[in-house]
């Protein structure tokens, strides 16, 4: 893992004086990057019977691949590197402006944990495959002896050609960047440094907006899902609803503290529910209805969405 600044500590936005906070001190960005052998290679023209003329003709651009070793072998690097990409998504929101995805920071020290577990796992994995491929290269070999033994990297090279790791990073002032281009003035630098600014802060504005909507769509989501069934739902979508509340809770870093009165409320009414008890309990499905219709039409409220928003817009910055 490799970490481009220190970690931010937790801050609140606002508290110092009214003045602007940075988005990260609310959290940081989640990146994850695999280099890996995929243990196949390039067909070419002779391998699957064509001509170029033929190939042109028919505009086949791409000839396919052949597997170098059992595919079964190298499958774990591409579920681990799966594995590692979903954690990351489901404890952040994604974050366009600078491709990754934005964490708050009370989840980071359990996703780091995660994360480093599956490195962990992909490097034991890297090393056994490399004290096997000898092995698996000859057992391949006499299955499909056609094959050039000039596609296969050497011993020496090939561990080198496995990585999983996963970068955690906060976006700092572009200052320094357009003061070390000596070409420009020294206005030109001032005005490009506020043009960065500006173009940053503008991603900042629209993160927050999707960021704010997206978690009350989640909201509304399952709100609609109980109003479609009029209550009559199982134990399990009870279950995801608490998961979905909780979820809601933790990624909360815009303060949108009505939601989550509203939500705690729902997750206390429904805390001894399960499918059997709200099976035939019309009463329980009334209310169940009743309080997701409080809910979605809150969640789904654009006057309230904007306050809540505008709010933070006032108050959020980037850099």
């Amino acid at each position: 893992m490799t970490t481009l600044v220190a970690e931010p500590k937790a801050g609140h936005a606002g508290a110092n004086n009214g003045q602007p906070a940075s988005l990260f001190s609310k959290g940081v960005c989640f990146s994850v990057t695999k280099r890996g052998w995929t243990a196949k290679a390039s067909n070419t023209e002779d391998d699957v019977g064509i001509s170029t003329d033929e190939a042109e003709r028919r505009a086949i651009s791409t000839y396919g691949t052949k597997n170098l070793v059992d595919p079964d072998r190298i499958k774990i690097f591409t579920t681990l590197e799966g594995k590692a990409r979903t954690i990351v998504a489901r404890a952040g929101y994604r974050f366009q402006a600078v491709d990754s995805w934005f964490v708050p920071l009370g989840a980071v020290l359990q996703l780091t944990g995660r994360l480093k577990e599956i490195v962990a796992k992909y490097n034991l994995e890297a090393d056994r495959f490399c004290q096997d491929y000898q092995q698996l290269k000859a057992e391949w070999l006499v299955k499909h002896p056609a094959l050039p033994r000039g596609l296969y990297p050497l011993d020496k090279d090939l561990r080198a050609r496995f990585s999983l790791n996963y970068y955690m990073f906060q976006v700092s002032s572009p200052s320094s960047l357009v003061e070390d281009v000596d070409i420009l003035s020294a206005q030109a630098q001032d005005d490009e440094l506020k043009n960065m600014r500006a173009k940053l802060n503008r991603e900042c504005n629209q993160f927050v907006d999707e960021y704010v909507r997206n978690f009350r769509n989640l909201a509304a989501e399952f709100c609609t899902q109980v109003i479609e069934q009029n209550g009559e739902v199982h134990g399990k979508t009870l279950t995801s609803i608490r998961v979905k509340i909780e979820k809601f809770r933790q990624m909360n870093i815009f303060e949108d503290n009505v939601v989550v009165s509203q939500l705690k409320q729902l997750e206390n009414q429904i805390k001894d529910l399960d499918g059997v008890k709200l099976r035939g309990n019309r009463d329980a499905q009334t209310a169940l209805v009743d309080a997701c219709k409080v809910i979605k039409q809150s969640v789904l409220d654009e006057a309230a969405i904007l306050k809540v928003t505008e709010r933070q817009k006032r108050r959020i910055v980037m850099v």
